[in-house]
């Protein structure tokens, strides 16, 4: 059916912000894990097929991976991943 068609094709953002205030002391550890972790969600939600969730991805970013401006201006690590989920519902 159309209405079935169009649940199908259903496609939702999910933006995940990765952030945390870093301690200036081992500041290139502490970038080198938030960006491990950010790594590790960008792949669980790639990983997410149908089944439990009832979204399938289809597809994930990561950008930016560290923000310049927050670390410079707020001493903040900020990384985002977004993903594309396509509703199967």
């Amino acid at each position: 059916t159309p209405e079935s068609r169009v649940a199908q094709r259903r496609v939702y953002v999910l933006d995940v912000l990765v952030q945390k205030k870093i301690d200036q002391t081992d500041r290139d550890g502490a970038i080198a894990e938030l960006s491990s972790d950010v790594e590790a969600v960008a792949e669980a939600l790639y990983a997410l097929k149908a089944g439990t969730t009832g979204f399938v991805c289809v597809g994930v970013t990561i950008d930016p991976m560290v923000s310049a401006t927050h670390m410079q201006e707020h001493g903040v690590f900020t990384g985002v991943v977004t993903a594309r989920m396509r509703a199967l519902r």
